[in-house]
């Protein structure tokens, strides 16, 4: 199971993903979208939010259609034994981050196609764009 998030992620990184648009989408199969990924601690609440920076280009330009900003927080039980304060690291197993990013990335998905679309027709394909801000 959780190989199978790590190979969706990796996909996802790879080949970018897909969202269902609406036929009167002014998208392109061409289109592109960047993602950032943020990773921020939350001493308070003891937990961790991934944000996911979504930025949807017309092909071949810098014009930007579409922007988000998807967090998804996670709750941490054991976050004490875990953060280690002198490098500020979070110890959490791979797996675990896999699935934390791979809940973030559907989120994203879900919000592109929600605004990108009124009525459900087809998949249209997103490459993700090489960015030097992209982080995975």
């Amino acid at each position: 199971m959780d190989r199978e998030f790590g190979l969706k992620l990796k996909s996802i990184v790879d080949h970018g993903f897909s969202a269902n648009l609406a036929s009167q989408s002014s998208f392109s199969v061409s289109s592109q979208v960047e993602l950032n990924f943020e990773l921020q601690i939350h001493h308070d609440s003891e937990s961790l939010e991934f944000i996911i920076h979504l930025r949807c280009y017309a092909a071949e330009s810098e014009l930007v259609h579409y922007t988000s900003k998807v967090s998804t927080e996670f709750q941490i039980s054991d976050f004490s034994e875990r953060y280690q304060k002198e490098t500020a690291i979070m110890d959490i197993p791979d797996e675990s981050g896999v699935v934390m990013l791979s809940v973030a990335i559907s989120h994203a998905r879900a919000i592109t196609t929600k605004n990108l679309a009124g009525t459900v027709y087809f998949e249209q394909p997103f490459p993700l764009r090489q960015s030097k801000r992209y982080l995975a």
